[in-house]
């Protein structure tokens, strides 16, 4: 389930194209509220869209996966620490002890695994096909880009665990 939390989605105080809003970023939302709901049991609410700079925090943990296509670049899923812990903790529900810091890693490297997989599924055969890397993941500063100013957005997410962002980072053709 996805909730629409705030205002109208719009990059840069513009409102989105709509076929750029179905054909791309609605499934990419989409992915990302099935991998957390089948994976952490939770609800996913959009915040927004916008084109914004790529930033993290000290202590966000950070899970970049390349893409391959005619639209190749990145998609980068960034959680707060206390965010991805949380995550991390309902993904292992059954462990005993709450997870350490390479477990909550691994799990926000998994989550963006499935999210990947998840936009796979939802656009192919479309223009925004794509196969894609295994996720790398990195704490406080983001994995290093090859290249840093391709064009992108941000969809900022929430869910009951605290909120997030995924990233995309795609070449304009």
């Amino acid at each position: 389930m996805v909730l629409l939390i705030g205002s109208e989605t719009s990059l840069e105080g513009q409102m989105v194209d709509a076929a750029i809003q179905r054909d791309l970023i609605d499934p990419w939302i989409a992915a990302a509220s099935t991998a957390l709901g089948e994976m952490a049991g939770a609800a996913v609410g959009v915040q927004g869209v916008s084109r914004r700079a790529i930033s993290s925090g000290p202590g966000d943990i950070s899970a970049l996966v390349e893409i391959t296509a005619a639209r190749g670049g990145f998609m980068i899923l960034r959680l707060p620490e206390r965010t991805a812990s949380a995550v991390a903790a309902r993904m292992l529900t059954e462990a005993q002890q709450q997870p350490d810091e390479a477990l909550v890693r691994d799990c926000v490297g998994e989550l963006a695994n499935v999210i990947a997989g998840q936009a796979k599924a939802m656009l192919a055969g479309g223009p925004y096909q794509f196969t894609f890397s295994i996720p790398r993941v990195s704490a406080g500063d983001l994995v290093e880009l090859p290249a840093r100013n391709l064009p992108g957005m941000a969809i900022a997410l929430v869910c009951e665990h605290g909120p997030f962002t995924l990233h995309l980072l795609l070449t304009s053709s």
